[in-house]
């Protein structure tokens, strides 16, 4: 099965200590949904009310769509169905940029994630 790891460093003056925690997935293929739900499990089992001053993100053991196992209980149809979707998001952001296509949240006042997407490095091109 994949596995997602989830590591939070709080800032010095929040005399917080950070966290590094993993979980195994069910699913060994790169499903968006599926990974965006784990991280944000993970984050919010152990995230406090403290300024985050490092956050990261890995994941492992993880293969393409194109080897993936089909389940019992999921129709083939939906998996292909996602896949597709996924395939013409990659190609818009491609095509468009990485602000074509971002998630409702990624639309907040507070989100910076639209910046981001205009620096190198976390640093203005």
């Amino acid at each position: 099965a994949g596995c997602v790891s989830v590591f939070c460093g709080y800032s010095a003056s929040s005399m917080v200590p950070g966290f590094s925690r993993q979980r195994s997935l069910d699913i060994r293929y790169d499903d968006n949904d599926i990974l965006y739900d784990a991280v944000l499990g993970v984050f919010n089992e152990h995230v406090c009310a403290a300024p985050i001053r490092h956050l990261g993100i890995t994941f492992s053991s993880l293969s393409s769509y194109e080897v993936q196992q089909y389940s019992l209980f999921e129709p083939a149809e939906d998996l292909e169905e996602r896949r597709r979707l996924y395939a013409t998001m990659d190609d818009i952001q491609t095509i468009y940029g990485r602000n074509a296509v971002l998630r409702a949240t990624s639309l907040t006042k507070d989100s910076t994630i639209r910046v981001k997407h205009t620096q190198i490095g976390g640093h203005n091109a």
